[in-house]
C-alpha cells in the first residue's frame, strides 16, 4: 500500500486523538498537579524574575486549558441540561449518608483541581492578591456555564464554591511558602 508519509506532528496528533480516552483522567490531574505545584514552589524558592513570571502565566494558561478540556470538552454529552442551584447540597446528602462514595470524592476533587490555579495565579499576579480568588471564581463559573450550554456534566453551585475554595487554598499555600522562604533566606550584609 502506498500512502503518504505522516509528518511527526501528524503522527503525534493522531496518536493523541486515538489514545486520549485510554488514559484515566486522574492521571492528567496528577501530572498537572505535580508539574504546576512543583514548578510554583521551585520558582518561589529560587526567586521570581520577569521570565519566571511569564512562564508562570504560560503554565497557568496551559493548566486552565487542561481544566476546561477535562471538565467541558471531553465529557459525555447529556440529553438535557442538569442543574443544581442549592448551595451545600453535597454536605447535606453526605451527612445523611446519601451517595457518599460519589459525593465525597467529588467535593475533594473539586477543591484539589483548583489548588494549582491559586498557586499559579499567585505567582503570575502577586501584586493584586485580592483578585486571585475572584479570578478562580470566574474560571469556575465559566466552566459551569459552558457545561450547561454544551450539556456536559452538571451545572452546580457547589462546584463553584469548592473550586473557589481550592483556589483560595492554593493562594494560602503560595503565601505560606513565600513567607517561609523569606524567613529562611540568608540575610545579606549591609
Amino acid at each position: 500500500m502506498t500512502g503518504s508519509k505522516l509528518t511527526t506532528w501528524e503522527f503525534f496528533r493522531d496518536f493523541i486523538v486515538d489514545n486520549i480516552h485510554v488514559i484515566p483522567s486522574w492521571m492528567y490531574w496528577a501530572a498537572a498537579l505535580t508539574f504546576v505545584g512543583g514548578s510554583v514552589l521551585f520558582w518561589t524558592i529560587v526567586g521570581k524574575t520577569k521570565g519566571v513570571v511569564y512562564a508562570a502565566r504560560l503554565f497557568s494558561l496551559l493548566y486552565i486549558v487542561l481544566l476546561f478540556s477535562t471538565t467541558v470538552i471531553f465529557r459525555e454529552t447529556h440529553l438535557a441540561p442538569e442543574c443544581k442551584f442549592q448551595p451545600f447540597w453535597h454536605y447535606r446528602d453526605i451527612r445523611q449518608g446519601i451517595n457518599v462514595e460519589v459525593l465525597l470524592p467529588d467535593v475533594v476533587l473539586n477543591v484539589l483541581v483548583f489548588i494549582p490555579v491559586g498557586l499559579a495565579l499567585c505567582l503570575s499576579f502577586n501584586k493584586h492578591r485580592w483578585l486571585i480568588p475572584l479570578i478562580g471564581f470566574c474560571i469556575s463559573v465559566a466552566i459551569e456555564l459552558l457545561q450547561y450550554h454544551f450539556l456536559k456534566g452538571c451545572t452546580d453551585v457547589d462546584d463553584v464554591i469548592h473550586n473557589t475554595l481550592g483556589c483560595l487554598f492554593g493562594c494560602v499555600i503560595y503565601w505560606a511558602a513565600a513567607a517561609l522562604c523569606r524567613k529562611c533566606a540568608p540575610k545579606s550584609a549591609k
